[in-house]
């Protein structure tokens, strides 16, 4: 997820001090020169970070690399059974 904020903008998280009323602040992450950040999806603050700031779903188009590959012909697969499968059907031993 992109979120939007303004530039160089410091997001902390703040928590109490142990035995006291007070709190400290940690920083977290700050937004770039062009006011974005992207975080990932599985952050624990992405609920609180929905509501405050404007943001964007982003969805990763993932190439599909085959691993193994038919010597024969151009059939590819990532499973070794279905290729194994594909070899018995498609390419059979020539009986002498």
């Amino acid at each position: 997820m992109i979120f939007y904020g303004e530039p160089n903008q410091v997001i902390k998280k703040q928590s109490r001090k142990p035995m006291t009323k007070g709190f400290t602040a940690k920083p977290l992450f700050r937004f770039d020169a062009n006011g974005e950040y992207d975080m990932p999806d599985d952050h624990p603050l992405i609920d609180r970070m929905k509501r405050r700031f404007r943001y964007e779903e982003v969805k990763e188009v993932t190439e599909v690399t085959f691993k193994m590959n038919c010597r024969k012909c151009d059939y590819k697969t990532n499973n070794h059974g279905e290729l194994m499968a594909h070899h018995r059907i498609k390419h059979p031993k020539e009986s002498e």
